[in-house]
């Protein structure tokens, strides 16, 4: 029983628990971070392209970036999906057709959305970067080119035209015709063009956007037509007005005589007169029915998809410079002799006092193109060193040589030569000096200094060097010796002659102590005569710094106080036998007797004893000694005591 009541009593207090528990509030879970949109990141595309323009692209106004956009991007930026068209496709699916059509709209062909459209936000509609008109004449300035303008071109291009593609050609939203009459009406046409029913071909007489006439008449316009003599080809009168007198070919032989001449152009043999003309208008003079190069091109099939260059008449369309349309006396139908014919325009070429044989001749051809190079500059036939070695086979051989100079081995000829005439030997452009100056700027401030080398700073290049290569270094004339002799014949002398030559002498390596452009110092050495003496013979500073050294030894120029630069009659290039030099400065006498034991040296042993460059202490005597001498004891040898 009492197990019961405690039972009781137990479960009351968990309930009583419980009931307190359900009316205390539990708490709140964290509050998780709000989610961060793009604009967060970038509200200046908010600020900037959606505040203030009234159009905004619908994914931007939902605030749908990832239609768009990936949500971390790529390496490269941008980010987008996709690249346009395919990236506006998708929404865009009514422009399909368009983009498919015969006749697109060159940026939406190549997918460059972005060039008249805004991506985000715009003041236009469709999202347009300008004014449909404006935005047009940004790439067709040449339509409104006229002092009057066609009234739709004042409403905007696309009155008439389609944004994106049609398959009308001129982009249009129709046919011509129907276009038209839907302005114009027929029985008013009729008024104005002479009684006859013109209903079609509008275009041919008239510029559908501007003009210098007020009825907006073609620039070149068939001279009937603009008499309103349309009856000298027209029937005028019955039941087909507009019907032919006769065939096109004899109607146009009735004003246009026929040319006879050895070459003719197969369209006019044939009197296809309208396979290039049209017979009321054009834009194209003379009343061609293209521009010229594609009426041309369409026959003759020389244009290449890739050329390194072009002459200018032909990429611009000016076929009618060079070439007759009808017949002519020349080949090609040639206005004048291939001779010439280049030497119309390029007749400055040939001024110079020195002409290019070719060029003389005439045989442009022999070297250039007419029309494109597809590898070449210039309108070149083939690369221009290979052009140029197949008459010049003897500089050819040259560039087998050891030492070619640069501009040679790139067979880049015209960097220093005129191909076709100048005022300078061999054709070249400049004189030889500044000829080569033009590219050695480094040497031409050099110039500018003292102790110049007196070809260099006479300029006279080629004095030691050849022009396109040579079997020494530096494109050097021979031997580096040989070239040097050419001027300093009396070192030669006595280099051949004497028998004792310093080493770089009888090797002909005159550049190791001179520089061979300019120097400040004597003989243009490159460094102070003791330094270059030492650069080889280091040996004899051994004791300049930790002994005495010799003090005619030690001045800038002091080897040359007891040396020759060259050649000598005396052993180690000495300017006397022995110790002649040593009794330049040493006078045999008393004194010099006595520091010698009372004997009288003779001048020919003084290095027998004396290092003549220096020593531990002031006698300058060799570390190594004969035992006797070492003592003083030089009787037992020489006689006497000592």
């Amino acid at each position: 029983m009492d197990h019961k009541k405690r039972l009781g009593k137990w479960g009351g207090l968990l309930l009583l628990l419980f009931l307190i528990g359900s009316c205390v509030q539990a708490p709140s879970p964290p509050p998780t971070a709000k989610k961060r949109g793009c604009l967060d990141c970038h509200p200046e595309m908010k600020a900037q392209l959606i505040a203030n323009r009234p159009v905004v692209h619908p994914p931007v106004a939902q605030g749908n970036c990832l239609g768009c956009h990936r949500p971390h991007g790529l390496i490269t930026g941008a980010f987008l999906k996709a690249d346009p068209p395919r990236l506006c496709l998708p929404c865009h699916r009514e422009l399909i057709s368009h983009l498919n059509a015969q006749y697109p709209h060159p940026p939406a062909r190549k997918g460059n959305c972005l060039k008249c459209h805004e991506s985000h936000a715009a003041f236009q509609k469709g999202l347009l970067k300008e004014e449909d008109q404006k935005l047009c004449l940004s790439c067709h300035k040449e339509i409104e080119k006229g002092k009057f303008l066609h009234q739709p071109l004042k409403e905007g291009c696309l009155k008439c035209h389609d944004s994106h593609g049609s398959n009308f050609s001129g982009i249009l939203k129709g046919d011509e015709a129907s276009l038209c009459l839907s302005c114009h009406e027929a029985q008013g046409l009729e008024k104005t063009h002479f009684g006859y029913p013109v209903k079609k071909a509008c275009t041919q007489c008239h510029n559908p956007h501007a003009a210098q006439e007020e009825v907006l008449l073609r620039r070149s316009i068939h001279q009937p037509v603009k008499e309103g003599r349309c009856e000298d080809c027209h029937m005028g009168q019955g039941g087909q007005p507009l019907a032919l007198k006769a065939s096109p070919e004899e109607l146009c032989l009735r004003c246009h005589p026929s040319q006879k001449a050895p070459r003719e152009h197969p369209p006019y043999q044939e009197g296809k007169c309208l396979k290039c003309h049209g017979p009321h208008g054009s834009p194209y003079p003379p009343l061609l029915n293209q521009k010229t190069k594609t009426l041309c091109l369409s026959c003759h099939d020389i244009q290449l998809k890739k050329a390194k260059s072009s002459h200018p008449p032909f990429e611009e369309g000016r076929c009618q410079e060079c070439h007759h349309g009808h017949v002519s006396n020349q080949p090609k139908l040639l206005k004048r002799p291939p001779e010439k014919l280049c030497l119309t325009c390029h007749g400055k070429l040939l001024k110079g006092s020195y002409k290019h044989g070719p060029a003389t001749q005439g045989q442009c051809l022999t070297c250039h193109l007419p029309h494109q190079s597809e590898k070449n500059k210039n309108l070149l036939v083939t690369e221009q060193k290979e052009l140029c070695f197949k008459c010049h086979k003897e500089t050819a051989r040259e560039e087998n040589l050891f030492s070619v100079h640069t501009p040679f081995a790139r067979g880049t000829c015209s960097g220093c030569h005129n191909p076709h005439s100048a005022d300078q030997k061999a054709f070249l452009a400049v004189p030889p000096n500044q000829t080569c100056l033009r590219c050695h700027a480094k040497i031409k401030e050099e110039m500018k200094e003292k102790g110049l080398h007196a070809p260099f700073g006479r300029e006279q290049c080629l004095a030691c060097h050849l022009p396109h290569a040579s079997d020494y270094a530096f494109q050097i004339r021979g031997p580096m010796d040989q070239v040097c002799y050419q001027c300093h014949a009396r070192i030669e002398r006595e280099v051949r002659a004497l028998p004792y030559v310093h080493p770089t002498a009888e090797e002909g390596t005159c550049q190791r102590c001179h520089d061979p452009h300019l120097s400040p110092l004597k003989a243009h050495l490159r460094k102070e005569v003791k330094d270059l003496c030492l650069d080889c013979h280091g040996e004899v500073a051994r004791y300049w710094s930790q002994g005495v050294a010799h003090k005619p030894a030690q001045k800038e120029d002091g080897c040359l106080l007891c040396h020759e630069a060259h050649a000598s009659r005396n052993q180690n290039l000495l300017l006397g036998s022995g110790g002649e030099v040593c009794l330049k400065c040493h006078q045999v006498g008393p004194e010099l007797v006595e520091r010698h034991g009372g004997i009288t040296p003779r001048a020919k042993y003084c290095n027998t004893c004396h290092n003549p460059h220096g020593g531990p202490d002031e006698s300058l005597l060799w570390p190594y000694e004969h035992p006797p001498f070492a003592k003083g004891e030089c009787r037992p040898c020489h006689g006497g005591d000592k």
